[in-house]
């Protein structure tokens, strides 16, 4: 499953989510993205179990692979304003969608806690980006993806504040952006990363 919708995400990124059929072929990636979680929580009943059953990193590939599918498909449609103004309910809830699947992903495993934890390596690095909540790029990448989805769901909103007045774009961007730029101007200075991006970003929060 993983390996047929890897493919069907790259043949759909590669066409531009095309204005005749993209999004019904992104709900069907997304169908089928959701099986595995859907499954376990049918037969176990319950949610909270999910991640015991597949795993933390499963769990994570599957949040992960929606949540950035969600975001090359907004990231295709914010350039195109008649596709916006075309169907806006539909973006801002995708980019919400969005948003919650790459914050899903990030909650998966907990944060290193400063005490009463054994870490086997004497990387002062890792561990401070484990206590960060970020275990690999993906992370650094979830983190990114979500605040500027925040941002376009501020940008495309406008003035209907009332109708998704319970998503809070700009908190959440905030958060998780200063947690990615914390991350590069400290654990991961000098190692590749840039967060020229975000900072711009951060700016239109304030």
């Amino acid at each position: 499953m993983l390996d047929y919708t890897f493919y069907e995400e790259n043949r759909l990124v590669d066409d531009d989510f095309p204005v005749t059929n993209g999004k019904e072929r992104l709900h069907k990636l997304l169908v089928h993205l959701d099986k595995p979680q859907k499954l376990v929580s049918e037969v176990l009943e319950s949610h909270h179990m999910v991640v015991d059953i597949l795993g933390a990193e499963l769990t994570e590939c599957l949040l992960w692979r929606k949540g950035a599918l969600l975001y090359m498909y907004c990231s295709c449609i914010n350039k195109d304003q008649s596709r916006i103004s075309g169907d806006k309910d539909s973006f801002l809830q995708f980019l919400i969608d969005g948003v919650n699947y790459l914050q899903g992903m990030l909650k998966v495993r907990v944060p290193l806690q400063d005490e009463g934890n054994e870490v086997s390596t004497d990387d002062t690095t890792t561990v401070q980006l484990l206590q960060k909540g970020i275990f690999s790029d993906t992370h650094m990448l979830a983190l990114m993806y979500a605040g500027e989805m925040c941002y376009w769901f501020n940008q495309a909103r406008g003035m209907e504040s009332e109708k998704y007045g319970s998503f809070q774009a700009s908190v959440t961007g905030r958060r998780l952006l200063n947690t990615y730029i914390d991350a590069i101007k400290g654990p991961l200075k000098n190692k590749g990363w840039n967060s020229e991006r975000a900072e711009e970003l951060l700016k239109s929060f304030s």
